[in-house]
Formats: C-alpha cells, structure tokens, sequence
C-alpha cells in the first residue's frame, strides 16, 4: 500500500494507463480524503491529544508526499484531485455562487479508469455540482452514494439531515441510513469492493468529517474533554476517530486485497483547529 499522497502523483498514473486494457493483476486504487483535516490533526505528525491509531500505522507502512500543496477550500482541493490541473483552469474558484461547478469539457480521474478497465465509484462528499453535467455520475462514476453541496445537512441536501442515520442519495433516489455518517459510507464502499468482478476498482471514499456541524457521539467526545480540552476541540477530535478506516483496511487484508491496492489518504485544505485553538 502506498498512503498520504499527492493528487498529481496518481493523476500522473491514471493518465499513463488510461486507454491501455487492463493488465492482468492490475491496482486497485482506494482514495480516502477527509474534510478540514490538516497535518496538526494526526497523532503521527505530533499531536499531543489526538489519537489516531490506525492512520498512524498507516503512515509507518507508507510513503509519505508531504511537499504539496492544497487549496484553501473543499471544491478546489477536490477539482484538483479530481482533474490533475489547477483548480482555477477547470473552473473552480471556490464552494459557493456557481463557483464550484466543474467544467464540462475536462477529463477527470475516474473517466481515465474507466477507459482503462475500472470500475468506478464515490462515496460521501462531491462538492462539485449537483445537476447535470456536473454529477459523479455524469464525470466516470459508475456507483454513486453522496450527501449533497458541502456537507450532510447545508442547503442542496435532504432537508433536516444530520450525521446520525443521515438520508444518501442513490443515483438521484434518497435512501434512509443507520448509523454514524462515517460509518455508513465505509460500510457502503466495502459492500462495492466486495462485489465479485473481474475489473480492479477505483474507490474515492470521501468522508464529511471532521467538517462542521461538530454532530459526534457524546462518550466519543468525552476521551478529549478528560484531557481537559475545551468542548468543540474535543468534539473535533472525535470526530477524527479513524475505526472505520482501520477496518476498512483490515478488511482488505482478510480479503487478500492489500498486497495488489494503492491507498491515498489526504486531507482537503487544511484544518479549522491547530491544536492550539480553545
């Protein structure tokens, strides 16, 4: 596995491989991108309080590019990732007022993996346009399971959402949920991979948290207020618990699948909360 990378590092690979039939054991590629976790946010980067256990196991096994740079706000970061070019030239300028709908015209990541054999899909936060052309749907997603606009709850979204048993929609149907919001779209990603398929897979599991609403589970958040840290710094932190990604690579492993998957994990643009806030 390699992890804690660069979006131009895995553009490069796709536009290489893209329009080639899929050789045999060709990568699976799973892209874990959370939403305003920065590097003070990671116990392996130093933090004092936080406790991220598994992505600190993650990042001993990986290789670490750390000399990239990410935009200041969701849908830039996101249109770069999803384009390998720079956010301004595909027309994203930031996450409000028209300002964050992709261009039509532009090849994205998941269109090249398709061309080269994959199977696609999205899971959590787009950011990226909610109609037509702009959906997943329409930019080489085959599976699509989003909230909508920036994060469970704000205004394109199901009305009342929040993250606990939060609605998702399907291919433009709303399904109602169980369970935490990270949860429930590792659990929907690891039901895709596990499907029997001949194709290798792209998997971009693009979780909301830690973005506000800080909506955690109480006794989550108490670990860090016994440490003494104002409430919406350990709700924050809470928020981070990296479970659902340990054992969504724990479940690669059992599957036999770890050996032959590139894991990505990233950040968008950086974190609200340095450590120091209070």
């Amino acid at each position: 596995m390699v992890a804690l990378g660069s979006q131009i590092l895995l553009s490069t690979y796709v536009v290489a491989a893209a329009h080639r039939p899929v050789i045999p054991d060709a990568p699976n590629v799973l892209i874990i991108l959370t939403d305003d976790q920065g590097f003070s946010d990671l116990g392996f980067y130093g933090n004092p309080s936080l406790e991220t256990p598994n992505l600190n196991a993650l990042a001993r096994d990986s290789v670490r590019l750390e000399d990239f740079l990410a935009a200041p706000t969701c849908s830039p970061t996101r249109a770069a990732l999803m384009t390998g070019q720079h956010e301004f030239k595909v027309g994203i300028t930031h996450t409000i007022s028209g300002r964050s709908l992709l261009k039509p015209d532009v090849p994205t990541l998941p269109e090249h993996f398709q061309a080269a054999g994959y199977r696609t899909a999205i899971f959590g936060k787009w950011h990226l346009g909610e109609t037509y052309p702009s959906r997943p749907q329409d930019r080489g997603f085959d599976e699509v399971f989003i909230h909508l606009g920036g994060g469970i709850g704000q205004t394109p979204d199901y009305w009342g959402n929040n993250y606990f048993d939060p609605h998702i929609q399907h291919y433009g149907k709303w399904n109602a949920t169980k369970g935490y919001c990270t949860a429930v779209f590792s659990r929907a990603a690891w039901n895709w991979i596990d499907q029997p398929s001949p194709q290798p897979w792209l998997a971009y599991l693009s979780l909301n948290t830690p973005h506000t609403p800080l909506q955690i589970d109480d006794k989550l958040a108490q670990k860090y207020l016994d440490k003494g840290l104002p409430e919406s710094q350990a709700r924050f932190y809470a928020m981070i618990d990296d479970r659902e990604v340990g054992e969504l690579l724990k479940k690669l492993e059992d599957k036999g699948l770890s050996d032959n998957t590139i894991v990505l994990f990233m950040g968008d643009n950086g974190s609200p909360k340095d450590g120091r806030c209070r």
